[in-house]
């Protein structure tokens, strides 16, 4: 992991520590979150300055400690930290890896989903984090799955996006029959009425969301183009990726 500059952890990061450890309602918000509160709430307290990146923490303490437009920041981070103890307060102890919530790679992980969050303004964005980040602490094969690159996924895509995504996700989540190919697959589950499914979305845009998911490795679209039902105009059948719904499977864990 990259060292942090000498001169900006006697200038920046030890101050910043110093502050934090002397925030009693910051504390107390991060110490709630069950399982992972206390953990963190002593790292950042004790050994920021040892594990974690320039970057990552230069953000964290800026936006939370700076006075401009430290309202809506703060907010943002104690509805994250909200979510978390609900979705932490969802989990048995016997299910939780507390060596893993002691390592870097989660410390690391914790962080970018602060950043994340101070990054939007929609809660229900800032509701995936939360679940994405209380998936990490179960017990799992973690060579099977890469949770950070999925918090990269979901904070690069816009919330009509991740509407858009999740109503074809919802269309598709079951395997094809025996038998069938993709685009009668596609077309049986609904493709066609997918624009219904997402009233708030303008039909010009669909094409646009569309390349911006391919290009994120959620959907593929099909070689072969076809005919609406109306025989009107062509249309192009876009289908989840194996990698979207891994993603999703991850998410939907009890």
């Amino acid at each position: 992991m990259e060292k942090l500059p000498s001169k900006y952890i006697s200038d920046k990061l030890k101050p910043a520590i110093e502050k934090y450890s002397k925030n009693a309602l910051l504390r107390a918000s991060i110490s709630a979150i069950p399982f992972i509160g206390s953990p963190f709430d002593v790292f950042l307290a004790t050994k920021a300055q040892k594990i974690v990146n320039d970057r990552i923490m230069n953000l964290f303490f800026d936006v939370f400690l700076a006075t401009k437009a430290q309202k809506i920041v703060n907010d943002r981070i104690m509805n994250l930290f909200n979510e978390l103890k609900e979705e932490m307060s969802t989990l048995e102890d016997r299910m939780v890896d507390k060596d893993y919530i002691d390592s870097d790679e989660f410390i690391e992980l914790f962080m970018k989903t602060i950043e994340a969050s101070t990054k939007t303004r929609n809660k229900e964005k800032i509701k995936l984090y939360a679940k994405l980040l209380k998936c990490t602490v179960k017990f799992q094969d973690r060579k099977k799955y890469s949770p950070e690159e999925y918090m990269q996924v979901l904070a690069e895509l816009t919330m009509r996006e991740l509407e858009v995504a999740r109503a074809i996700y919802k269309q598709q989540k079951k395997e094809k029959r025996k038998g069938e190919n993709e685009k009668q697959w596609a077309l049986r589950c609904g493709w066609e009425e997918l624009e219904k499914e997402c009233p708030s979305i303008p039909e010009e845009d669909f094409r646009f969301i569309f390349l911006r998911l391919r290009k994120s490795g959620l959907i593929q679209d099909l070689e072969h183009i076809y005919y609406s039902s109306n025989k009107e105009k062509k249309k192009v059948v876009f289908v989840i990726t194996d990698v979207f719904r891994k993603i999703m499977k991850y998410l939907e864990q009890n």
